[in-house]
């Protein structure tokens, strides 16, 4: 996949903003053998690329991260990527992420660069208007994905990242990924057809689903079991893959402590409380959290973690 470079720009970045630029912050998470491909969601986001804004909403365990990343690898146009971490509260940061990102997908003007270089609210104001002005003028549709996109919360970053997204052309989309909506004006959005919703019912996992991740985790259950695991668990992937991992140690019974990767590191944490029904509920971050820190027992690294980023 082709990359560009800031436009009239040869130099490299400035100390400030290469600190800024961190590749685990431009970079996704690399598509392991074995993760179970969620066909029907990724032909709607391709069919859907019309729609401005894509909202990829769910808790910890839904696969966020990873429909991203597998929707980027199906699609054919250029994606510029931002994770957003504690350093991307900073205004400064933020803005030379989503310009370096933006840049990955189309040129950007040099001048933005030479403003994101001054540390003061006036000159990164002349950043965004002129990286907005880069994105307006996109030879090319691409996208903006941005994920944990719930860490959005300084007025600055959101009024950033409305701004980018206010002005996309045609073929172009902003994905936000994450736990809970930012503070964006998505509603207005909404009402004028502006915004896909992904959410906890187009993430949830049939038996089909289910069988695939579990055949990937080396576990082999009935047709009758595995729909009746998938009922159990609400289709939540986290849920469904802790399962086969006390399955497959030989107590199908028992939680199994496990760490989950990509969007998924706080679940590493026994199986959640059940709700009514019994049915399996996502645990909170916070709980999650909790539980980690307190384990005595050391937590078990099986490779085959990935099937449910």
């Amino acid at each position: 996949m082709a990359r560009h470079s800031m436009a009239r720009h040869s130099g490299e970045w400035p100390r400030e903003q290469s600190e800024a630029v961190l590749p685990s912050r431009l970079a996704p998470p690399l598509l392991r053998p074995g993760l179970v491909p969620r066909a029907a969601v990724l032909r709607h986001l391709t069919a859907s690329a019309d729609i401005p804004v894509v909202a990829l909403i769910a808790p910890a365990g839904y696969g966020k991260t990873t429909l991203l990343a597998q929707w980027r690898r199906r699609d054919a146009r250029r994606f510029g990527w931002v994770s957003l971490d504690e350093g991307t509260d900073d205004p400064a940061v933020l803005l030379t992420c989503l310009a370096a990102a933006v840049a990955r997908a189309v040129p950007v003007e040099a001048a933005v660069l030479r403003d994101l270089e001054v540390p003061d609210s006036p000159a990164r104001r002349r950043a965004l208007a002129g990286l907005a002005v880069s994105v307006a003028s996109a030879p090319h549709p691409f996208v903006l994905a941005i994920d944990d996109c719930h860490r959005l919360t300084d007025p600055e970053n959101l009024r950033s990242v409305e701004t980018l997204a206010a002005n996309l052309p045609p073929g172009c989309q902003l994905a936000l990924a994450g736990r809970t909506e930012p503070t964006l004006p998505l509603a207005r959005l909404r009402a004028e057809g502006r915004v896909l919703d992904v959410g906890v019912t187009e993430l949830r996992m049939n038996a089909l689903n289910a069988a695939d991740l579990l055949r990937a985790a080396g576990v082999d259950l009935t047709p009758r079991q595995v729909a009746d695991l998938t009922a159990h668990t609400g289709g939540w992937p986290v849920g469904i893959y802790l399962a086969a991992l006390a399955h497959r140690k030989g107590s199908p019974g028992r939680a199994a402590p496990v760490p989950v990767r990509g969007d998924d590191r706080l679940m590493a944490c026994s199986f959640p409380h059940r709700g009514r029904e019994g049915r399996i509920v996502p645990t909170s971050a916070a709980e999650c959290t909790s539980r980690a820190r307190n384990r005595v027992r050391p937590v078990s690294t099986s490779p085959r973690s990935d099937h449910v980023r």
